[in-house]
Order: structure tokens, then C-alpha cells, then sequence
């Protein structure tokens, strides 16, 4: 008896065709679905487009094998879609990459604080529940929604050709006992947590012309605003470990650029020494831990950072150390603090670089291996609206922390996007924004 299974991954959609276990063939298509979002945490997919590469990929198959006795479905369970009474898709697939739950409740906890809190589960970022209760209270549920499903029961569904997704908790773990608990609208407009032993029909539950979602009354929407940035007030540090540190890197517009590839450092020591581009990623950056140095470029044609989506940091520490001419820093995605320093003029190599707290304290000191205009640098040490004083050589500077990225210090080159150089200012106005490339220069 032949059997095929097909995975609906994130970047890749694979089957596989057994014949009482042993392998015959095999078909992979890349997914390519992801579709921009207005939020910058978002991570979301076409499900019509997911669907139709599935049912090519069955199609390929079953042409080769037209004795094929069964399908099983798998994919990435942790993430939902929203579907109407006709079992129509009416929402994008939101992916286990989704952060919005990493977002505010409130102004001290995120959204999986609070669901982990009301709930006694453990809510963690990318659970379809946790998406779920976001959406719910800010609005984003479609009006024709009646229930949600993962993608692996979208497919199975369509290709039953039922109404109605029949979700198992086999193909959610994110509405298991092992995690995260069911998130309904309940009779008084608020968003509950019911423990789990619920039908998996009820997760949510029915709701004509989605009349019953309605958001929590204690959610604050000044504190989740729609382009998904946190409010200066909003505390990461109150935040869960996997609930403050995004999953979704943004690739986007530029030479090569791919959304769906990312550098992430969680660890240890890594140091760069770069004649181009230092730390060089086609998509995104993210780092959440460890020691990682930069030292280089030189030429003002290149950047110790260079990425083509998000550079974000939540966690480790960074130092990044080359030429001023393209200088990149973080994206404010971040939530961990991050200096952008312009030196006065070019230090040479092994000019000691210090900085420290109002008490005096050294946060961190390098002497750079190669000659250097300006400096990048986090660590989990910065807190926001604290004043550092930052020592290169004769420049000797305090800089208060305005803002996740604060810019400061003299740009000592001339730059595409600074012809005459100049003083930055340390403000919240000047965000460390990199320098813009011509149009005609290739990334």
C-alpha cells in the first residue's frame, strides 16, 4: 500500500511517496509565500499560494503514482489562519515566526506575560493562540472569521473537500497541554484562558460574522500601536526569555536581499576582522547573546554591519568598530540599548575605546585592531535614559540614552549622505539611521 506525506514547511513544501515503509520518490517545491505585513513584527504567508503549491506537489506525485492509498499532512503547526463559514481562507497564515506576541499588553508585560499570567500555561511568541489573542483585541480578526486552523488542517481540509477544519491538537502544539492554553471571547467582551481538555472545534470558538470578538477590556491600544512598535515605557526586560526576542527577521529591499535568511547569535565569543563588510548578511541580524566584535572595514566604502532587512538586538554584546563612511546600525526593533558613536576623525590602530557608567564604572574597553571612525556597540548592561561616557583617543563624550538608538559624536568623513560631515546629534530625533546608497551603486 503506497502512502504520501507532504510537510508544508516555512521555506520549503517536500512529499514523499512509502510503500510499506521503504522510500519510492520524493517532490520539493519552495514555499515562497511570505507577503508584507504593517506590522514590523509580523511573519505571514499567502495560504491560497501555500495551497496551490501543495496540491501541485500531490499532483506530481499521484501522476507517477495514481495508487496512492493515503495522505498525511504535517507542517509548521505552531501557526494559524483564519477561516469563514464555507471554509474559505480569509486571513494570511500567520507563522510560527510571528513576534506580535512579544508586543505590549500593557505597560509592563507583553502579550505572553499576560496570557502566561491569566492563563497558568505557558504562552510563548509564535503560538496561533497567542497571534490569536493579539488579533483579537486590536482588531485584526476578519469579520468573516469563524474559526482558526493551522496550515497542515487548511490543506487536509481542502483536499476532503470539507467546510470546516477539523484540528487535532496532534497538529498544534501550541494548543496542547505542553504549552499554551485556548484563548476565547468571553460573554463580557474580555479574552480568557480555558484550560486545555476543550474540542478542538472550540479553539476559538464559532462566531457568526466574528459578532464575539471583541478585545479585552483591560487591553491598553496605546501601548500595541499598529505598526508594532513598543512604546518607550514597555520594559522587555519584564519579558519572558522566548517572548522578547523577535523570530521574524525583515529582508527587503537591496542587492540580493532574501526574507526568509538571517544571521542570529545566541553565544559565545565571535570576533570578525574585515577588509570589506564585516558581519555581511543578505537578509536580516539578530542578536540575543554572546561576545561579538567587528573590527574593520577601513574603507569608507564598506560597513563593520552590513544587512539588507533588520539588525535587531535584544541580548550579548556587540561592538562593531571600522570606517564611518556606510556605518549601519540596529534597527529600533531592538530592545536591548545601542550606541551609534562618530569619532572626531579617524583613530589609528589600537586607540583604546572605553566606556562607562556615571559611576565610573568600564562597561567595556577594546583597543581595535585596525584603525577606526566609528563604533557601534550594545550590551545588556545599557539602560535606557542612563548618560555613559564613551573615551576613543582625544574624543571623550557623554551620551545619554534617548532612545534604543542613540546617535552621537562628529562624522569626520565626508559621506554620500553627509557631504560636509558634521557634528551628529544625541538625540531621539537622530536614530542611527545608515547612510543612504546612491541609486546607481549595487549593494
Amino acid at each position: 500500500m503506497k502512502t504520501l506525506g507532504i510537510d508544508i514547511g516555512t521555506t520549503t513544501i517536500s512529499a514523499a511517496v512509502l510503500e510499506d515503509g521503504q522510500f519510492l520518490a520524493s517532490e520539493t517545491r519552495a514555499n515562497g509565500a511570505f507577503i508584507p505585513s504593517a506590522l514590523t513584527c509580523a511573519r505571514e504567508q499567502d495560504v491560497e499560494k501555500i495551497t496551490q503549491t501543495a496540491l501541485s506537489v500531490i499532483e506530481t506525485l499521484f501522476e507517477r503514482y495514481p495508487d496512492i492509498h493515503s495522505i498525511g499532512v504535517t507542517g509548521q503547526m505552531h501557526g494559524i489562519l483564519y477561516v469563514d463559514a464555507d471554509g474559505n481562507a480569509v486571513s494570511p497564515l500567520y507563522t510560527w515566526q510571528d513576534a506580535r506576541g512579544s508586543l505590549p499588553h500593557s505597560k509592563t508585560e507583553s502579550w505572553v506575560q499576560y496570557l502566561t499570567r491569566e492563563t497558568g500555561c505557558l504562552a510563548a511568541v509564535g503560538f496561533g493562540l497567542a497571534t490569536h489573542a493579539y488579533n483579537l483585541a486590536a482588531g485584526l480578526v476578519p469579520p468573516a472569521a469563524v474559526t482558526c486552523c493551522t496550515i497542515g488542517d487548511y490543506l487536509a481540509m481542502r483536499l476532503c473537500g470539507l467546510a470546516a477544519p477539523r484540528m487535532d491538537d496532534s497538529n498544534a502544539a501550541s494548543s496542547n497541554n505542553d504549552s499554551s492554553a485556548a484563548v476565547n471571547s468571553g460573554d463580557d467582551g474580555s479574552i480568557s484562558g480555558e484550560a486545555d481538555g476543550k474540542e478542538p472545534q472550540q479553539m476559538p470558538p464559532d462566531t457568526e460574522n466574528g459578532s464575539d470578538m471583541q478585545p479585552s477590556q483591560d487591553f491598553d491600544p496605546e501601548n500595541a500601536p499598529s505598526d508594532g512598535n513598543a512604546p518607550q515605557n514597555f520594559d522587555p526586560g519584564n519579558a519572558p526569555s522566548d517572548g522578547d526576542a523577535p523570530q521574524k527577521m525583515q529582508g527587503g529591499p537591496g542587492g540580493g536581499g532574501n526574507s526568509e535568511l538571517y544571521i542570529k547569535i545566541t553565544g559565545g565569543t565571535l570576533t570578525v576582522s574585515a577588509d570589506g563588510d564585516g558581519l555581511d548578511s543578505n537578509g536580516g541580524l539578530l542578536v540575543t547573546g554572546g561576545t561579538t566584535i567587528v573590527y574593520g572595514p577601513t574603507s569608507d566604502g564598506d560597513s563593520a554591519l552590513d544587512y539588507d532587512g533588520s539588525a535587531i538586538a535584544t541580548g550579548g554584546t556587540l561592538a562593531a568598530i571600522g570606517s564611518a563612511g556606510m556605518t549601519e546600525s540596529f534597527s529600533e526593533d531592538s530592545t536591548q540599548p545601542v550606541i551609534t558613536y562618530y569619532c572626531t576623525e579617524t583613530q589609528s590602530a589600537a586607540t583604546t575605546i572605553t566606556l562607562t557608567d556615571s559611576d565610573g564604572s568600564a562597561l567595556f574597553t577594546i583597543a581595535p585592531e585596525k584603525a577606526y571612525a566609528s563604533i557601534v556597540f550594545t550590551c545588556s548592561e545599557m539602560k535606557l535614559d542612563a548618560t555613559y561616557t564613551l573615551t576613543a583617543g582625544t574624543d571623550n563624550e557623554e551620551i545619554t540614552l534617548t532612545d534604543i538608538i542613540t546617535t552621537a559624536g562628529t562624522r569626520s568623513v565626508k559621506t554620500m549622505s553627509d557631504p560636509k560631515g558634521g557634528k551628529m546629534s544625541n538625540n531621539s530625533d537622530n536614530k542611527g539611521t545608515p547612510p543612504s546608497k546612491p541609486s546607481d551603486t549595487a549593494e
